[in-house]
């Protein structure tokens, strides 16, 4: 889904949407997931701030036990979009920061925050596989 940042500023409301993301995800992913977002689009004098959302379940494989589990993925990010690199190095303290200009692509920054924010593992030790939990050590 595209977002062209100047037009989603102009609207004061929030907005969400459903992604069904196929494409780019974490190898630890099992399948394709869907991503709900709920997100806004504000300007600055020379970048723009997206607040987002964003919240689903996501099957994904231990690391360690290799068994599947079901996460459910939720991330409240603020990422500035900035017309160059200068700007972008200068908002870095604050912000996430990708360098992009009228337009980005909503599924390609969920796919980014997956790989960021999803366990590689089960968060509990014991929720591993039994078979699998004997022969490993953490």
């Amino acid at each position: 889904m595209n977002i062209c940042l100047k037009t989603y500023a102009k609207q004061a409301s929030p907005h969400t949407c459903t992604t069904n993301l196929q494409e780019r995800l974490p190898a630890r992913v099992e399948k394709a997931c869907e991503i709900t977002c709920t997100f806004q689009v504000t300007q600055a004098s020379d970048h723009y701030l997206i607040n987002f959302e964003a919240s689903g379940d996501v099957h994904i494989i231990c690391q360690r036990c290799l068994g599947t589990f079901l996460h459910p993925y939720h991330n409240q990010t603020t990422l500035a979009i900035c017309p160059n690199d200068e700007i972008a190095e200068q908002l870095m303290d604050s912000y996430e920061c990708i360098v992009g200009r009228g337009e980005i692509d909503l599924a390609d920054i969920l796919a980014d925050d997956l790989h960021l924010f999803l366990p590689e593992k089960h968060l509990d030790y014991s929720q591993c596989d039994a078979e699998m939990s004997q022969v490993i050590v953490d």
